[in-house]
């Protein structure tokens, strides 16, 4: 992790990571440098990329459900949502929309929708909103539906769209 002011947490996932996905089966090895951020309880997490010579070429911001502090600080683990947003200079792209609809057309039934995660404290009745104005997820299994969990860990392999070097 890196030591930045206020509530964000970022980290850098360096050039010759490996990070695997287990829900396909790949692991992939990271070409340049890679720096993360996001805020507890926010909906991204913003990657920003680099270059061989580390000059910062583009932003990908990837959905995610509410980023919750890794409890190990060298093991960060998010959810990410399948829909990206890309910025290299003034072009924004959106990637995986399809992938986003497809993973969430389960969601919308009333036994399984959206992903549950956080404290019990963070999670309203069923129906009704929440005080904080955001919407909640509920799950009948308590499982996530279609979505992917990542997870960095220096020195061994890492996971989906996301990892991180604990620094």
């Amino acid at each position: 992790m890196l030591d930045v002011p206020g509530h964000s947490w970022a980290w850098l996932v360096a050039a010759g990571t490996r990070r695997e996905r287990p829900a396909s089966g790949r692991t992939d090895l990271i070409g340049s440098d890679e720096l993360w951020v996001t805020v507890p309880g926010a909906w991204w997490v913003l990657c920003a990329h680099t270059d061989s010579a580390g000059s910062l070429t583009g932003y990908l911001v990837h959905a995610a459900a509410p980023f919750d502090p890794p409890v190990n600080p060298l093991e960060i683990t998010w959810v990410d949502l399948a829909l990206d947003f890309e910025v290299q200079g003034d072009e924004l792209l959106l990637h995986d929309e399809t992938e986003f609809h497809d993973q969430a057309a389960p969601w919308a039934t009333p036994t399984m929708s959206c992903v549950e995660r956080g404290r019990a404290s963070r999670l309203s009745p069923r129906g009704s909103p929440p005080a904080n104005g955001t919407s909640t997820a509920h799950s009948s299994s308590g499982s996530t539906p279609s979505s992917r969990e990542s997870r960095a860990n220096p020195g061994r392999a890492n996971d989906t769209s996301m990892s991180g070097r604990g620094l």
